[in-house]
């Protein structure tokens, strides 16, 4: 997260914000945040975000 903070990725893809939001997988290895952006994995567990 911006801030630091880290979260478990969940089973299936995606992870769950700390405020309980779901973050869901976008099928193709990236994300899509609750504001509808699309991030991609930067291939080192972490995202890459608009």
């Amino acid at each position: 997260m911006p801030d630091g903070t880290t979260v478990a990725a969940e089973p299936g893809g995606g992870f769950t914000l700390s405020n309980g939001v779901v973050v869901p997988p976008d099928g193709t290895g990236g994300i899509i945040l609750p504001n509808g952006a699309r991030c991609v994995s930067d291939g080192n567990r972490g995202y890459l975000c608009p």
